[in-house]
């Protein structure tokens, strides 16, 4: 846990998604949903919770770096994801994406926050 909320619950923010083709062993893809630094698609402080997720699967339409579902705008047949997670404890939100819109979102932020793509050799993130 990151911290406690002043009522006692962990800290629920941020939301982000992670990419892995190789079956979780590294992660090249995050994006940021939500979070309270303002960077993430939806900008601001909050509690996000009971997030759920539903893979769709792929077509044989290519790949997106090394990850496959590069057709298209990310409809049905590149795959993708949706996901629904509660919006402090008041809404349900719900967002569906395909893989080329998420690994373009995602190397957007990375950009911005100019993370860096390896470190030594590395993925960045593992």
């Amino acid at each position: 846990m990151r911290g406690a909320a002043p009522c006692g619950r962990g800290v629920r923010h941020p939301l982000r998604v992670s990419l892995s083709a190789d079956d979780g062993h590294t992660w090249t893809h995050h994006l940021d949903l939500e979070n309270t630094h303002g960077e993430g698609e939806g900008k601001g402080k909050g509690e996000f919770s009971y997030p759920a997720i539903t893979a769709w699967p792929a077509s044989e339409s290519g790949e997106v770096d090394g990850i496959t579902g590069g057709g298209g705008g990310g409809g049905p047949d590149s795959g993708g994801f949706t996901l629904t997670y509660t919006y402090n404890r008041v809404n349900i939100k719900f967002v569906s994406m395909g893989i080329v819109e998420f690994v373009r979102r995602a190397e957007q932020q990375r950009q911005q926050r100019r993370e860096p793509e390896e470190v030594n050799g590395e993925p960045a993130v593992r």
